[in-house]
């Protein structure tokens, strides 16, 4: 298949959820080391060259706080919208808010501010030459399935078995296609699979840890300290 590996890119950024875990439906705009969450994530895609136009999506309850924020940082080429009540549905409204010549989309969680340079870079790369991609690291633990009577059913291959992370890049079609098809999936790259489409995975970053809970924001600014950032 010859895949458009030139062709622009645009990357969404989903803001839109409502935080249960955190304990704040504002999650995206809590503050760390200084600046809101997602604007750590926001400046990394605004220095990156490759990156054609920015949409971020936020909930209802905070789409004018994250309007202000973007009017603030005045970035060039992004945009904000409105996201759904599920993750489909808000990566589905990024997607319109992309201008049509988008070849390739990258959607990456509000959530992982600490997303580097050089995982960006890689996870396109990729995507570029497989057509989807997506960054993920080994798991560490024994994961087994357990069933409805709390006993274990299985002990799952952890060789074979892979944390997911986004950045997820893969070409727009085929996400349109994939979205279109309402399949059950909590990331972009399960999806794609899920639909037929081919998904390569490359090497994660521990330190690309998404914020779920208030602990992870004193793990996050140590680890930006040690960076110098």
């Amino acid at each position: 298949m010859s895949l458009p590996v030139r062709g622009p890119l645009g990357v969404i950024v989903v803001a839109a959820g409502t935080g249960t875990r955190f304990g704040a439906a504002d999650k995206a705009l809590f503050p760390l080391a200084g600046m809101p969450l997602i604007e750590h994530s926001l400046r990394l895609f605004q220095a990156e060259p490759t990156v054609a136009q920015i949409v971020a999506v936020f909930g209802e309850h905070t789409l004018e706080r994250g309007a202000m924020l973007l009017a603030a940082l005045r970035l060039r080429d992004a945009s904000v919208t409105v996201g759904g009540a599920t993750r489909g549905a808000s990566v589905r409204a990024g997607l319109h808010a992309l201008d049509p010549d988008i070849h390739f989309v990258a959607v990456h969680d509000a959530a992982r501010p600490l997303v580097t340079r050089e995982l960006f870079t890689t996870v396109v790369a990729a995507a570029r030459r497989h057509g989807a991609a997506i960054p993920a690291l080994p798991v560490t633990d024994t994961i087994v399935e357990v069933g409805e009577n709390g006993l274990i059913r299985s002990t799952l291959s952890r060789p074979a078995l892979r944390a997911v992370q986004t950045p997820q890049v893969m070409l727009r079609a085929w996400l349109d296609e994939a979205l279109a098809s309402n399949l059950d999936a909590t990331d972009e790259g399960s999806l794609l699979h899920q639909a037929g489409f081919p998904v390569a995975v490359v090497p994660g970053d521990e330190r690309n840890l998404k914020i779920t809970h208030r602990d992870d924001i004193a793990l996050a600014e140590r680890w930006l300290q040690e960076q110098g950032t």
